[in-house]
């Protein structure tokens, strides 16, 4: 049972070594932002090239197209939920 609440005593725990150590700098190489660049295009078109990023794109169409068409009950759906 006492081991529980060993790290509560007076000596040093690992915590206190782990907030010392420095994080992670971003990156300012070039290079390695450009990689970073090809490979979120390439992620991006696969996304694109799959069934759920052709879904999305609808999905996204379908609404800017009702917004365009102004639906006659539009914002009418909070005040139904409100009576």
């Amino acid at each position: 049972m006492g081991s529980c609440a060993s790290c509560c005593g007076g000596k040093q725990s690992n915590y206190d070594e782990m907030d010392n150590q420095p994080s992670a700098a971003p990156v300012s190489d070039p290079e390695a932002r450009a990689r970073a660049a090809a490979a979120a295009e390439q992620r991006q078109q696969k996304f694109d090239q799959s069934a759920g990023g052709r879904a999305a794109r609808k999905a996204v169409a379908d609404v800017a197209k009702e917004r365009q068409a102004g639906r006659p009950d539009n914002n009418q759906t909070a005040r139904d939920w409100m009576n």
